[in-house]
């Protein structure tokens, strides 16, 4: 079966020798033989969760949300600062939002990247040992769309800190979108990734920061 390789361009190219007729030539991608195939095929390489949507995130269970739920919005249409960080305790709906923009990416045919901050952790380190670190780190840093959830939740080694400051600072440079979650401190976070990553997530030019605060919203829908 044929499979999506452009991750969202819509054309993928040949490794022809130079001396052949096609070398350089590109082609149209698999994924633009129709709207819902392509839609397909992005959800499945975008690594996002089981879907959840802006349209059924409730802002009544906490009137705080709203303006992180207009931001997240924006950022999903490709609109305002490409770096959006979500701060907030447990069942805020940080992470409800944050997948919702996500498929609000792909709805537009475009790709997304989505990571828990540990699952990304684990893919790394276990490309370590079968030499795929190098491919997974380029890939993340110069996914489209990144979304990386529960930044801090892991333990901070300094090889994890370096790792993403790799990730943010070059993202941070070539101003590629992405949503960060977290559940730390400004001053956690510096622990986590550094002084200098984090300044990045502050940066007013390039970045929002938003904090939510209100109760955890999953135990207001819990049948009493």
């Amino acid at each position: 079966m044929d499979k999506c390789t452009c991750e969202g361009l819509g054309w993928v190219g040949f490794h022809f020798n130079i001396k052949h007729p096609d070398f350089g030539k590109y082609a149209q991608c698999i994924c633009q033989k129709s709207n819902d195939n392509k839609y397909n095929i992005l959800k499945e390489i975008s690594n996002l969760p089981a879907k959840k949507t802006f349209n059924d995130f409730n802002i009544s269970l906490n009137e705080t949300t709203r303006e992180a739920f207009n931001t997240c919005f924006d950022w999903s249409e490709g609109n305002g600062n490409p770096f959006l960080t979500l701060y907030g305790e447990v069942g805020v709906g940080k992470t409800h939002l944050a997948i919702a923009a996500g498929y609000k990416i792909i709805s537009r045919k475009e790709s997304v990247t989505y990571y828990s901050s540990s699952e990304l952790m684990r893919k790394i380190s276990s490309g370590m040992n079968n030499n795929g670190l190098s491919k997974l780190m380029e890939e993340t840093k110069s996914a489209n769309c990144l979304i990386l959830d529960d930044l801090g939740r892991e333990y901070s080694t300094d090889w994890s800190t370096s790792l993403y400051h790799e990730i943010i600072d070059y993202r941070y440079q070539k101003k590629l979108r992405t949503l960060f979650t977290t559940n730390n401190s400004i001053q956690e976070l510096e622990k986590f990734l550094g002084i200098p990553a984090v300044s990045r997530l502050m940066d007013l030019t390039y970045s929002n920061y938003l904090v939510i605060k209100g109760k955890d919203i999953r135990t207001s829908i819990i049948p009493k």
